[in-house]
């Protein structure tokens, strides 16, 4: 698990342990039942106190993410998809909203505000489909042959030009 935390950010630091491990969670980096690090090790790894290593860890408890076994540590609570949903949901709000902002910012109707969603949702459907890869042009395909000749180019980690 990583955890990455900034003195300059504008967040807490057991703000930012705790989005970093959410997201982790919610993404399925960390799986259910899965050990985190002591509240020692963690404030011991990141060079802060157990205080606020162990106020990140109580939000995470409260808010379902994480669950405590006395003597054994913290783990990853079973994925609960109702809490990853309404999650997703909050994100999507908070994003639609902006976009709303800078929609009324530049006089944009309600009309080509919902074209350039259905775009989106579009664009996103096929990012999300298998079997949009398959659609692609053949022109953007790389060829066997083509990956055969830029691999031939490398040697010692660098790439040669061809002559």
């Amino acid at each position: 698990m990583k955890v990455i935390i900034s003195n300059t950010a504008n967040k807490p630091i057991y703000e930012q342990i705790y989005i970093q491990i959410k997201e982790q969670i919610i993404s399925g980096s960390l799986q259910d039942d899965d050990a985190l690090p002591s509240i020692r090790a963690m404030a011991r790894e990141l060079r802060i106190s157990v205080i606020t290593t162990r106020h990140a860890y109580d939000d995470l408890e409260r808010d379902g993410y994480i669950y405590s076994m006395p003597g054994k540590g913290f783990f990853v609570a079973p994925r609960n998809m109702e809490l990853i949903r309404e999650e997703y949901l909050r994100q999507i709000e908070e994003h639609l909203t902006k976009a709303v902002d800078l929609a009324a910012a530049i006089g944009l109707s309600r009309e080509e505000f919902t074209e350039i969603l259905d775009l989106c949702m579009e664009q996103g459907s096929e990012r999300n489909d298998p079997k949009a890869g398959a659609l692609e042009s053949d022109d953007a395909k790389e060829t066997d042959s083509e990956k055969e000749t830029a691999g031939a180019l490398k040697t010692n980690g660098r790439e040669e030009q061809p002559t």
